[in-house]
Order: structure tokens, then C-alpha cells, then sequence
């Protein structure tokens, strides 16, 4: 059977170097427990509706993506 599995994080503009070592060091892991591919995307990568649409989104401070 397959299926896709998301998270959606709020990080600060300021981290997102720390962000993304922290991502690469985790597909390490999911990929060790059969993860077959791991796809990161930074908030401006996101199209503006997908965005309005994310509770998350709401919660979200103004340096936060």
C-alpha cells in the first residue's frame, strides 16, 4: 500500500539553516524506517493560496514560513 505522509512547521526566517540540517539529518531516519523520498519546501515555495488555506498559517508570526 503507499501513501504520503506531511508536516507542516512554522520556523522562524532566522533558523532556516538550522531547519534544514535538522531535515537532513531526519530523512536519515525516515528513510531507515522506509521512507523512499523526502521533499522539503521553504514557505515561499508554497503558492499563496496553499498558504491561506494552512491553519497553521494563522498562527504563524510574520518572520515565520
Amino acid at each position: 500500500m503507499n501513501y504520503v505522509d506531511g508536516f507542516v512547521a512554522a520556523v522562524p526566517t532566522a533558523n532556516k539553516a538550522e531547519y534544514i540540517k535538522h531535515a537532513r539529518d531526519a530523512a536519515v531516519v525516515f528513510k531507515e524506517h522506509g521512507a523512499l523520498k523526502m521533499v522539503e519546501c521553504w514557505g515561499d515555495d508554497i503558492p499563496v493560496i496553499a498558504r491561506l488555506l494552512s491553519r497553521l498559517q494563522w498562527s504563524c508570526v510574520e518572520d515565520q514560513r
